[in-house]
């Protein structure tokens, strides 16, 4: 959702006493399920016990709102017109993507809604703390972790990870980024994975200045080691005056801004992401959400994921990190996730094609469709009331006579693929088929050639001859016309197609190379090209090599390639 987008945000006021951490300001959170609580045990403090977050934005693990300040509406999310809002204080930036984060405070989401809505990207909530289980079993990890993650790369929109952190101490943070790596484990996202540094107690930060430096490099270090890209996340008034030592400036290090105050605009120049506000609605999430937008293109990790990333509301895929089909025409590719064919239009940047028909120059030159999601239609498809037949295996659109696999012969538009009803010329001699069902009703069939796109076919009983596609061992047939009185090869490859100009091994008497001439007839006798001469048998076509008499005279012809040496 690239483009400068218009926002509400929170008051001036509200968001000074958050940045201030007095929570005894600030309203009355909304209700919630609280987390099952635990005596403090062991020396383990009662938040980290009970995975509860204390911060500028909870309170006891309660999301902390500022009932004063609306919420920003879906349809505010991607309003253009600045002049909706003038009077209601809007904060402009130009952004690059546009999302929001969640966690189990959002309960399960939709996320086929989510998807639909436009969202460009989500920011997950993988876990809380370190390697302790709290109470009950995972309790540090996000309740929701494991579904949310699935569910976007099922989806595949684009997604980043941030982990809560409790860390006081470079062994708790060891242990946050262990805690971080085992639940990353087979999963690679978009965009970075932050270290969430805002956690407070009674009010106050949890560690020095220094040592928060300590912590985030040990922690940044270990995930990115991992192979991934790391950041820290805070907000504007932690940035400011604890995590203000050295290593926060690390040029490796993406930095993602909490910032609710209102009028305050960044442009990408001081942090990579920035949330601008806790009280998004988006479609598919029954409560509020924290918006973001990310500033510049996603960085990706690892740099050799392979799959579909959902950028700007299009698909795109992505072998190795690199995004295909941008050249040229575009690409075919083939998704076995889906099991199903794509095509990746270069006239769009690489983007999955979705309604549209295509050629292609697989198999022989095809023409196929793809449906509302991107998939190669195979099999009967209705367009504004009329039927096409695209083949099973390969996709490609027929033309033509046909059979189809409940055993109706019908006939498709050899220009448009179009099926036709009542009378039809068929090489000169009429067919009647079904005004509903298309079925051919009256006309003799028999064995004809018929013409496509400047290709002959060979047609037996209103079958095509040559072309098995579900056979990949399949290299097409030989057949004799008695109207001519030749031979013809019918190539698989072109999809039983008439071979022309072409040489090709035959199985028959015993294997044999045989060449078709420019009209698609089996060579006999002597044949001359750029100046070189072959001789092939008056009976059976096979090219002859090495010593051979012909009209009593001896030839020596090569024993690879047939062409007479002397």
């Amino acid at each position: 959702m690239k483009g400068t987008l218009k926002l509400r945000t929170a008051s001036l006021a509200a968001a000074a006493v958050m940045a201030a951490g007095l929570f005894a300001a600030l309203p009355a959170a909304a209700e919630t399920s609280t987390p099952e609580t635990a005596q403090e045990d062991s020396g383990v403090p009662y938040d980290v016990a009970n995975g509860l977050e204390n911060s500028f934005r909870y309170k006891d693990g309660v999301p902390i709102y500022d009932d004063s300040v609306p919420a920003i509406e879906w349809e505010d999310i991607v309003q253009q017109d600045a002049a909706t809002y003038s009077s209601n204080g809007i904060a402009t930036c130009s952004v690059t993507y546009n999302g929001f984060d969640v966690s189990y405070h959002q309960g399960t989401v939709d996320w086929d809604a989510v998807k639909n809505s436009g969202i460009d990207f989500v920011m997950i909530r993988c876990g809380i703390g370190s390697e302790y289980d709290g109470v009950g079993e995972n309790k540090q990890d996000d309740a929701q972790w494991y579904r949310n993650v699935s569910e976007c790369e099922r989806l595949g929109i684009p997604y980043g990870v941030y982990l809560y952190s409790y860390a006081e101490n470079t062994d708790m943070a060891a242990s946050e980024a262990r805690h971080t790596l085992s639940l990353l484990s087979g999963h690679n996202p978009t965009l970075p994975v932050f270290l969430d540094i805002e956690h407070t107690r009674d009010g106050n930060p949890i560690a020095s200045n220094s040592t928060y430096g300590d912590i985030a490099q040990t922690w940044c270090n270990m995930v990115s080691n991992a192979g991934y890209r790391v950041g820290i996340y805070s907000y504007y008034y932690f940035f400011q005056n604890y995590l203000t030592d050295s290593r926060f400036s690390n040029s490796g290090w993406y930095k993602w801004m909490a910032d609710y105050r209102s009028g305050v605009s960044y442009d990408g120049s001081s942090c990579n992401m920035w949330q601008y506000s806790n009280k998004g609605t988006v479609p598919g999430v029954n409560a509020n959400v924290d918006l973001n937008y990310w500033f510049g293109e996603y960085p990706g990790n690892n740099n050799n994921y392979t799959g579909w990333r959902s950028e700007n509301g299009r698909d795109y895929w992505y072998e190795n990190g690199v995004k295909q089909g941008t050249t040229g025409r575009g690409k075919e590719i083939y998704d076995s996730g889906s099991n199903a064919w794509y095509w990746l239009d270069a006239n769009q940047g690489g983007a999955k094609a979705v309604n549209k028909d295509v050629y292609q120059e697989s198999n022989g030159g095809k023409w196929v469709r793809y449906d509302a999601n991107g998939h190669m239609v195979k099999g009967e498809d209705c367009q504004n009331g009329k039927w096409y037949y695209f083949e099973p295996v390969t996709g490609a659109m027929i033309k033509g006579p046909w059979t189809l696999p409940d055993g109706r012969k019908v006939y498709y538009d050899p220009k448009t693929g179009i099926m036709q009803y009542g009378s039809v010329a068929v090489n000169n001699q009429l067919y009647y088929f079904d005004p509903v069902y298309g079925k051919m009703t009256s006309g003799t069939p028999g064995n004809f050639w018929y013409t496509i796109d400047g290709k002959s076919y060979w047609y037996e009983n209103w079958v095509r001859q040559g072309w098995q596609p579900s056979n990949a061992n399949y290299r097409g047939k030989e057949i004799y016309d008695p109207a001519s009185g030749a031979w013809y090869w019918l190539d698989s490859v072109q999809q039983g197609a008439k071979a022309v100009s072409k040489e090709v091994y035959q199985d028959s008497n015993g294997g044999k190379w045989v060449r078709y001439d420019a009209n698609g007839a089996m060579i006999k006798g002597w044949y001359a090209q750029d100046g070189k001469r072959w001789y092939y048998d008056l009976n059976t076509g096979a090219m002859y090599k090495g010593w051979s008499t012909i009209d009593g005279q001896t030839y020596h012809f090569d024993e690879t390639t047939g062409v007479l040496i002397q």
